[in-house]
C-alpha cells in the first residue's frame, strides 16, 4: 500500500534529504525546500504490516500550486496515488525532470490550456570557460532595487509567466527584495544605468542555482549574460558549491552564452503550466 505524509516532524525532513541527496543536482528547488523544512513537502511511502514503512518518493507542494516531485521508482501504485491527490489538489507549475513529468502529466486532471517548456540543466566547469572579457560585475545592494525592477519585470514578462498570464509588478516587486534580502544579485552598468542582471535563487549545502538571467534588448550579444553567470559560477567555487542553471532547448543563443562561459549540459527537465 501507498501512503503520502506530509512532512511535520525533523526526522522526516532529515529522510527526504538523505533519499534526494545522491539526485541533489536535479532537483535543487526541492532540495532547499527540504532543508530548510519548509511547510510544502510531502513524502510518499510503501506501508507493509510486515516490515517498516519504505520511503519511494518525495515532493513539494507549495500554496502557489506548484509541484516538484522525485520518484526514483514511478510504479502504478504511486501514480494511483497522484491521481487521487491531483483530484483534491489544482497544479498550476509542474517542474522536473523530462521523463518523470511527461507521465505525472497523464496522471493531472487538467482539461485547459497549458504551456509546456523543454528546458536543458547546465553546470559550472572552469576548465570548459572560454570567456575573454573585462565587462565589470558588481553585487547589488537594495539600494539598486529600484533600477533593478524594470529588468526584473520584464524576464517575468518573456521568461516566466505564462502566455495567458499578466505579470502582477506589486508581487514583483516584493519578490525582488526577498531575493536580494536572502540571495545574491549581480549587475553590469552601462553610463550609471543597470543594463544587465543575473542573480541566484536558490542555494543548498552543495549548490547554487542561477536565475533572472536578462539583458536590456539593446545591449544583448555583447557578453553580459555570460559575465554575469561566469561570476556566479566562479564565486560559488570560492565557497566550495557546484553552480547550475537552466535554459530554454530553443534558446540556442542563451546556451551558447552559458557554454562560452564555462556550463556544460548535463540533463533535461520539463516545466508545465496550466490554466486553471
Amino acid at each position: 500500500m501507498i501512503k503520502i505524509i506530509k512532512a511535520q516532524r525533523s526526522w522526516q525532513y532529515f529522510q527526504a534529504e538523505e533519499f534526494l541527496e545522491q539526485n541533489e543536482k536535479y532537483h535543487l528547488s526541492l532540495m532547499q525546500r527540504i532543508q530548510k523544512k519548509e511547510d510544502c513537502i510531502f513524502l510518499v511511502y510503501k506501508i507493509s504490516v510486515f516490515s517498516k514503512p519504505e520511503l519511494k518518493g518525495v515532493f513539494s507542494y507549495t500554496k502557489g500550486k506548484n509541484f516538484a516531485p522525485y520518484f526514483p521508482d514511478f510504479n502504478s501504485e504511486i501514480k494511483n496515488q497522484l491521481k487521487y491527490f491531483f483530484k483534491k489538489n489544482k497544479i498550476f507549475c509542474l517542474f522536473g525532470d523530462s521523463k518523470e513529468t511527461a507521465q505525472i502529466e497523464k496522471l493531472i486532471c487538467a482539461n485547459s490550456e497549458k504551456e509546456v517548456r523543454e528546458m536543458f540543466l547546465m553546470e559550472f566547469s572552469p576548465e570548459k570557460n572560454q570567456l575573454v572579457n573585462d565587462t565589470e560585475v558588481f553585487k547589488c545592494t537594495p539600494v539598486e532595487l529600484n533600477s533593478l525592477l524594470p529588468l526584473h519585470l520584464n524576464f517575468s514578462r518573456e521568461e516566466t509567466y505564462p502566455h495567458w498570464k499578466e505579470v502582477n509588478a506589486a508581487a514583483e516587486g516584493m519578490n525582488l527584495s526577498l531575493i536580494i534580502k536572502n540571495f545574491s544579485i549581480y549587475a553590469i552598468k552601462y553610463d550609471g544605468k543597470i543594463v544587465a542582471k543575473a542573480h541566484t535563487n536558490c542555494e543548498t549545502e552543495h549548490f547554487v542555482q542561477i536565475g533572472g538571467v536578462y539583458t536590456v534588448k539593446e545591449f544583448r550579444g555583447k557578453g553580459m549574460a555570460a559575465s554575469l553567470v561566469n561570476k556566479i559560477g566562479n564565486t560559488s567555487l570560492e565557497k566550495n558549491k557546484r553552480c547550475i542553471l537552466f535554459v530554454r532547448k530553443n534558446n540556442q543563443a542563451a546556451i551558447h552564452c552559458y557554454e562560452k562561459a564555462g556550463f556544460k549540459i548535463f540533463s533535461e527537465c520539463r516545466m508545465i503550466y496550466f490554466k486553471t
